[in-house]
């Protein structure tokens, strides 16, 4: 069958493809769906920590994570132990994308909340002499002396 070069160009790395039977590239994956799967609930089930927290949390939440889920064979389980924090979080990482997770975050500034968090007021504008113990104190003068 005849063919202009340019098509047969864009024929030839499709099928150089298909009959070396590429497959991946780069090193074997070390760890099985099991070792992630296993990962990924101890990280929901731990308050979703970091990976370099997690790595340290293991050992402690391992035990508890077999009797929920059955145990996990010799290899499985001292790969668990062994894996390093980046690797915990490349491997958890797939899933937080999914399920929209943001990191930690604390309470952000904003007027509600400042509405809500009562303040007194009138003590920073008393003339009481309790006021001036107080602050004598807070200074570092030591211990205030009884006011009669």
């Amino acid at each position: 069958m005849p063919m202009s070069r340019t098509i047969a160009e864009g024929l030839l790395p499709r099928l150089r493809l298909r009959s070396i039977g590429r497959g991946r590239k780069g090193r074997q994956a070390r760890y099985d769906r099991e070792v992630e799967e296993a990962l990924w609930r101890i990280w929901k089930v731990s308050e979703q920590p970091c990976g370099k927290r997690l790595q340290a949390l293991l050992p402690q939440w391992l035990p508890h994570y077999e009797g929920e889920y059955g145990r996990l064979g010799k290899d499985r389980r001292s790969r668990v132990l062994s894996i390093s924090a980046a690797q915990i979080d490349r491997l958890v990482a797939a899933r937080k994308t999914r399920v929209g997770h943001r990191g930690r975050r604390g309470t952000k500034p904003g007027g509600l909340l400042k509405t809500q968090i009562p303040i007194l007021r009138r003590a920073l504008h008393s003339s009481r002499p309790t006021d001036s113990l107080h602050c004598a104190l807070d200074a570092g003068k030591g211990p205030p002396t009884p006011v009669s």
